[in-house]
């Protein structure tokens, strides 16, 4: 992903040079900035919310969720050294105790603090948890016959909220 990512960087900043006025261009400087420490999240939390118009002028939003996602894989192995000492049913109720916590907060947020619900990651948690219990259950039992049909109801699913989703569908949440 890195080196995607200094890419779309390198190729934005001769066009953000030329093209953006001197507040857009201080925006797009604080979100370059902040990429390399992976808190663009943060940032573009402080700036807007993620469907404003604004977002339209902003090359770099896509770095809020490579943020989150970093964040999260500091902190998820810290977290499993931490409570492995204590036993793998402490590792399995912790996890599910945070997921849901974090589900909470994400369903809370959609209506209280959508920016923040969004973008930070206490609501995005339950989601990247979700994704290491499925790859820990695909490491000891998957098949390809589950994977594919899975990948293929993922497909399907990502379809649907292209066409059902809009700016007004509560997110994240439920509906993630």
């Amino acid at each position: 992903i890195l080196p995607a990512l200094y890419l779309v960087v390198l190729v934005t900043i001769p066009f953000t040079w030329f093209y953006y006025l001197p507040e857009d261009m201080k925006d797009y400087s604080e979100s370059l900035a902040s990429i390399p420490l992976f808190l663009s999240n943060f940032v573009f939390e402080a700036q807007s919310g993620y469907f404003d118009r604004a977002t339209d002028i902003k090359p770099l939003i896509h770095t809020w969720s490579l943020a989150v996602e970093e964040q999260f894989y500091l902190f998820f192995p810290a977290l499993l050294i931490f409570l492995y000492r204590f036993g793998l049913r402490t590792v399995l109720f912790t996890t599910v105790v945070f997921s849901g916590v974090s589900f909470m907060l994400a369903e809370w947020g959609t209506t209280h603090a959508p920016t923040d619900s969004f973008f930070l990651l206490p609501t995005r948690i339950w989601e990247l948890f979700i994704g290491v219990m499925v790859a820990l259950y695909y490491r000891n039992y998957g098949d390809g016959l589950h994977s594919n049909a899975l990948s293929l109801l993922g497909l399907i699913m990502i379809s649907v909220s292209v066409f059902a989703f809009n700016t007004q569908t509560p997110f994240p949440g439920t509906y993630a």
